[in-house]
């Protein structure tokens, strides 16, 4: 089975935001959680776009 793309919903910002805040921090890249959550809220009203890759 290969991964298909699809686009990110309101439904997957609270899988996203662990995700990010538990892989994507580290001595380069500083990713406050408030920002990084007002965001991604984003995706709920359309404001903010990602696509997840998914089997």
């Amino acid at each position: 089975m290969q991964w298909q793309p699809r686009a990110a919903t309101a439904a997957d910002i609270e899988a996203l935001l662990a995700l990010i805040l538990e892989h994507g921090p580290n001595p380069w890249n500083h990713l406050p959680p408030a920002e990084v959550a007002a965001h991604l809220q984003g995706i709920a009203d359309g404001s903010s776009h990602a696509l997840l890759a998914v089997k």
